[in-house]
C-alpha cells in the first residue's frame, strides 16, 4: 500500500530537467507556504499553484494537455480543476465542436492571486538574500552557475 503510495506521489510531481523547471519547483513550494497563512486560500495544494502557473502561461489550454504537463493522474487532476473553478480562479470553456473538450484559463482572480504571491515571493527572497554574507551570496551564486551549465 505504501510502495502504491509513493509512486503515486512520484507520478503526480513532475520531476524538474532543467533549471527553470527546478526554479519553478521552487517558486511552487514557497508560494504555497505563503498561501497556507490566508485562510481562504489554505486548501490549495501545490498542485492546484502548479496548474495555475501552467495555465497562465499556456492560456486557452486543454485539459488534456494540462494534465499531461502536470504528470498527475486524470482523476487527480480533474478534482484540482474543479477545485479551482469552484473557487474562481480558473476558466473553463467548451472546445467546439467536441462538447465534451474543455479549455482552461485563468480567471481575473486567479491572475491578481498569482501576481500577489509572485511579489510576496520576490520580497521573501529579497529579504532571504539581504541575510546572507557576501561568502554565503558568492557561494549561491557559483552552484546557480553550476545548475544553469548542467542544464544546458
Amino acid at each position: 500500500m505504501q510502495r502504491q503510495q509513493a509512486s503515486e506521489k512520484s507520478r503526480a510531481r513532475p520531476q524538474p530537467e532543467t533549471l527553470d523547471g527546478l526554479l519553478s519547483e521552487l517558486s511552487v513550494a514557497m508560494l504555497h507556504e505563503q498561501m497556507r497563512a490566508v485562510p481562504a486560500l489554505a486548501s490549495l495544494t501545490p498542485h492546484h499553484l502548479r496548474l495555475l502557473s501552467w495555465v497562465d502561461e499556456h492560456p486557452a489550454a486543454s485539459w488534456h494537455a494540462v494534465r499531461r504537463a502536470l504528470g498527475c493522474p486524470p482523476i487527480q487532476t480533474g478534482q484540482v480543476v474543479k477545485d479551482l473553478i469552484r473557487l474562481g480562479l480558473l476558466e473553463g470553456g467548451v472546445l467546439w465542436p467536441r462538447q465534451r473538450a474543455m479549455t482552461l484559463r485563468l480567471a481575473p482572480p486567479g491572475r491578481v492571486l498569482l501576481q500577489r504571491l509572485e511579489a510576496e515571493q520576490r520580497a521573501l527572497c529579497a529579504r532571504l538574500l539581504a541575510g546572507l554574507t557576501p561568502t554565503e551570496i558568492a557561494a549561491l551564486a557559483r552552484g546557480l552557475n553550476a545548475l544553469a551549465q548542467a542544464a544546458s
